[in-house]
């Protein structure tokens, strides 16, 4: 009976485990749970913890003489091994960033690690294993594992009130701070073991109990604090970036209003020469003001006014600022634009900072590209279609793209292992069925689409 109620204490005790590991990392990279996945990671976990047992028994006397570094190796390896499984597992199901994926497990395993052990501290030193062995390991193993999986839903629910998930993102807009992030995490996973090597504590003692309750409690307030410093950062950015855009709003309405000035000018003397014909009768020269006067207007306000009427079209706002940046640094650069958006843009089948992303990428390869060329110019088009968003962007070039090393990761005009941006491209396009990229060239423009079904 002892044998049948430990199996299923150790299938139990496995089950919460997996659970709240795979729960709390889903929620920390802004996913679905799938049953499919955690399924998947339930049965590789409790296999691989029946089989570690099983290893750790044969060799128990032999360890037993090296208890501290045999523990803290047997720990360590453990440890890395299941996250590396889930890790592998969340990669592929939800085509996630291999260094967000690995952060997000490392939090999750040391905040279920920590509350398991804060509750079994706390139960082994009120139970004694002396009295009845049911009640004790239901005390000592399968209460704390509960409360470990309420704890990881509500620090789950915590953070995704929080919308912890976009400013996790932030940790990993650069090489050094994706590598301070891996780091960190690494030490917070074997954090428990590490400690327990270098200031060892008496399990079960008080001390042990308020330790680790308070360093849990310390990591969350961080967290959130680091979360809010960088919304923070993210509002003053969005200020900086409207201020810009209207900016720019201000330079096409001045230019504008210069341009309705001196037309004005220029068609009072037209109109003057036009009285004189219409006196003399000549049909012809007026039918010729006319045609000449719709040409000079479009060539002079034309420009502009079609210009505003397209970044109005753009109703996301922050792909607005986003555009408008991006022609802010064109007219620098001395590169001459075109931007098409017939169609009020409201929404895409992709998350917003997805597609900033995306589009950013498709830009400044053009506006790369561009600036060496002759013509110099970029064109942009945003084309929204009952169940579809059409992105074109393309550009004129100094040296015709080669579009089979362009499909390589790393590759770029610009030197070896600097071409990021099209690989990026294709693993965020990846996470979208709906999504697909295309590159061409024609008739000397290179044509970069993005097609997002609804």
């Amino acid at each position: 009976m002892y044998l049948l109620f430990s199996v299923i204490c150790q299938l139990f005790v496995c089950i919460c485990y997996s659970l709240a590991l795979y729960g709390l990392a889903v929620i920390i990279l802004d996913r679905k749970p799938e049953k499919r996945c955690y399924l998947i990671f339930c049965i590789t976990f409790t296999v691989l913890q029946v089989f570690t047992n099983l290893i750790y028994a044969s060799v128990w006397e032999m360890a037993a003489k090296f208890t501290e570094i045999s523990s803290f190796v047997w720990n360590i390896l453990l440890y890395s091994g299941y996250a590396a499984v889930l890790a592998v597992l969340l990669i592929h199901t939800y085509h996630t960033e291999a260094a967000q994926t690995a952060a997000a497990v490392a939090i999750s395993h040391f905040s279920v690690f920590t509350i398991i052990l804060i509750a079994a501290e706390f139960m082994l030193a009120r139970v004694s294993p002396d009295g009845h062995f049911i009640s004790y390991m239901v005390l000592t193993a399968i209460l704390p594992h509960v409360l470990g999986l309420a704890g990881a839903i509500l620090i789950a629910k915590l953070l995704k009130r929080q919308g912890f998930h976009r400013y996790f993102k932030a940790f990993f807009v650069n090489k050094g701070r994706t590598v301070i992030t891996i780091v960190t995490g690494m030490i917070l996973m074997h954090y428990h073991t590490l400690i327990g090597l270098i200031l060892p504590v008496d399990t079960g003692s008080t001390l042990a109990t308020l330790y680790s309750g308070a360093f849990l409690i310390l990591l969350l307030f961080v967290l959130l604090f680091a979360a809010v410093y960088t919304a923070d950062k993210e509002k003053i950015k969005a200020q900086e970036d409207m201020i810009l855009q209207m900016q720019t709003h201000l330079a096409l309405l001045e230019e504008l209003q210069q341009e309705v000035r001196s037309f004005r000018h220029d068609f009072t003397n037209l109109l003057a020469g036009a009285s004189r014909q219409a006196m003399d009768g000549d049909l012809k020269g007026i039918r010729d003001f006319m045609q000449n006067t719709g040409a000079y207007f479009d060539d002079k306000l034309g420009n502009e006014i079609q210009h505003l009427e397209c970044i109005s079209n753009i109703k996301i706002y922050p792909l607005q600022s986003l555009i408008t940046t991006k022609i802010t640094k064109m007219q620098e650069e001395g590169i001459a634009y075109l931007l098409e958006v017939p169609n009020p843009v409201m929404e895409s089948g992709m998350r917003t900072e997805d597609l900033l992303r995306c589009i950013g990428i498709l830009i400044d390869n053009a506006l790369e590209e561009a600036v060496k060329s002759e013509e110099k110019s970029v064109k942009i088009i945003l084309l929204k279609r009952p169940g579809e968003l059409y992105t074109a962007v393309s550009n004129t070039w100094a040296q015709k793209p080669d579009l089979a090393k362009m499909q390589e990761k790393g590759y770029s005009s610009k030197g070896k292992n600097r071409g990021t941006g099209l690989f990026s491209l294709r693993r965020i396009t990846a996470e979208y069925p709906n999504c697909m990229t295309r590159m061409r060239v024609e008739a000397h423009m290179f044509i970069q689409e993005l097609r997002i079904i609804d």
